[in-house]
Parts: structure tokens; sequence; C-alpha cells
């Protein structure tokens, strides 16, 4: 395997990071039935104090022709370029309590490089344990509350949260990846998929994003 710090760079502020700190982690792509990903990073990184500590290389892992950024058109020039960012954050809560959180696009390749990286930063910000979310359609009622699947190694959520414990095959996203390896080392690793209305899959739900961030509280 190619080595993994070629992925991305470390900030100044990568110093200041303090050891013993949860990783949030939400990326947006293909897993985000009800915006739920979408809006749940941009709220928190929007309502709290944060600095990025680590920055991956889009140019490596992004498929640019799928994933088109956004450009504005102003008559007859060109402005407000967004370019697709995928980041790790130093943030702190409403309490003052600082975590990492990894927000951005979805890789599209280099699973394996992008996982070792990000185990390579758990283990350079001694993370105490990784939290990651992300959503699912499902044939469910939207008058009902949204139900959470919950995997990983963390008994005691799996136990309390988890709705619906299938066996079943299912495609896979970065962070799955990201999750087992974490479980093979021993690390504690928790992922909540919501389970979002099918009918509301392809638009902004608010109440995905709430349960979003219930179960990562």
């Amino acid at each position: 395997m190619r080595d993994a710090s070629e992925l991305y760079r470390l900030t100044p502020d990568a110093a200041s990071v303090p050891e013993g700190l949860h990783l949030v982690a939400g990326l947006t792509g293909f897993a985000d039935a009800g915006g739920a990903v979408g809006q749940f990073t941009e709220y928190l990184l929007g309502t709290m104090n944060h600095v990025v500590v680590a920055e991956f290389d889009a140019d490596l892992l992004l498929d640019y022709r799928s994933r088109r950024p956004i450009i504005y058109f102003d008559e007859d020039h060109l402005t407000d370029y967004q370019p697709p960012a995928l980041r790790v954050h130093l943030a702190r809560d409403e309490l003052g309590q600082p975590f990492l959180m990894l927000a951005g696009f979805e890789p599209d390749f280099r699973w394996e490089q992008f996982s070792q990286a990000l185990l390579d930063l758990v283990d350079r910000f001694g993370v105490a344990s990784t939290t990651w979310v992300h959503s699912i359609p499902m044939p469910v009622p939207h008058t009902r509350p949204i139900g959470v699947t919950v995997s990983g190694n963390r008994e005691e959520l799996t136990s309390a949260m988890s709705v619906w414990r299938p066996h079943t095959q299912v495609p896979a996203n970065a962070l799955h990846l990201v999750e087992y390896r974490l479980a093979e080392q021993g690390r504690p690793t928790v992922g909540f998929i919501l389970l979002i209305p099918h009918y509301l899959a392809d638009t902004e739900y608010p109440a995905a994003a709430i349960s979003a961030l219930e179960s990562v509280s």
C-alpha cells in the first residue's frame, strides 16, 4: 500500500490537539438519505468554534466527473468557486468540551489508503473513540420517530439504541471500512444508521438532522 500520509496535510493547529478526544465523523455522498449528514455537519461547523487540523487531498480522492463542484456564473464571468473539502476539525461544543470532527465528501478512490490515513490520525491524536453517522432510506412512515440501527464494538450503545438488527449484505461506504479496521484493532467505534422514510430520502429532512445530533450526543 502507498504511504497513507500522502493523502493529507496537517495544519499548524494540529499541534494543539489534546490527547483523548472523541472523533465524530459524517461524510456526504452515497449514504445521506434525507440530507441527514449534510445538515448535521453543516449545523455543527456553523454553530461551534473550530479550526482545521488536517485536510485531505481532494484531487487524489474525489471523482469530479460524478460529483461536480459548483461555480457561480455572474452575467459574464465566473465567481465563488467552492472546492470540495474533506477535513478534520478541532471543535468545541456548547459546554466548551473539545472534540474532533471529520466532515466533507466521501472518498471515491483509495479507500484502503484513506482508512489507514484516518487510523494514523487516530493514533497521532490519541483518539478515545470514533463515532460516525449516516442515513439510509427505509419503508417507514414519517409519523413515527426516526429509528436507528447501530454498528460497532461499543456494546452498551448497540444493545440500548439499535431498533433493527438485520442479517444482510449492504453496499459499503468509506466509513464502514474505517469502522471495520478500527474494530480489527480493538479500538472503540460506533456507527449510527438513521432509518429515513424512503419517500423523503431525496429531500432535506430536518428531523433526520435532529436524530443525528441526538444519536451522536
